[in-house]
């Protein structure tokens, strides 16, 4: 073999090295971009469940407020939703009540009849007798 053929064989060798590698860095980009998408979507439909869930617990609280005195219902409140924690707070205020929901630092606000108690996550029940009792 000569020097030239030598050489040759080095350069291919060491070429076919450069790109098995670029290729190597050009699929990890590619996992990494693909990852951090499909964890943003994640985040995002739990909070559209999050806001959906909310936006029910409203309508039910709204309509409680329009039955007779009397009513009772069972609510189940999951302890998660898509796996993901959260909070539900009731704020009364002198001219407005608010439920608040917390998911991720972000807090989305309900506007609900005024009601007495907390929700606990599991069986609450909601009561009403002139107001709107949570137990």
């Amino acid at each position: 073999m000569s020097t030239s053929q030598t050489n040759n064989i080095g350069q291919v060798a060491m070429e076919f090295l450069l790109m098995t590698g670029f290729s190597i860095i050009m699929i990890i980009i590619l996992l990494i971009v693909v990852l951090n998408i499909s964890q943003s979507n994640a985040e995002s439909r739990t909070y559209d469940d999050i806001r959906d869930f909310g936006q029910a617990l409203q309508q039910e609280l709204l309509l409680a407020s329009e039955l007779e005195d009397g009513y009772i219902r069972e609510l189940d409140i999951p302890l998660t939703i898509n796996s993901q924690q959260y909070n539900i707070t009731i704020y009364n205020s002198t001219k407005y009540t608010y439920m608040i929901i917390t998911y991720m630092l972000q807090e989305i606000y309900y506007a609900v009849p005024p009601i007495e108690g907390e929700f606990k996550k599991g069986k609450t029940y909601l009561h009403k007798n002139d107001t709107l009792y949570l137990t």
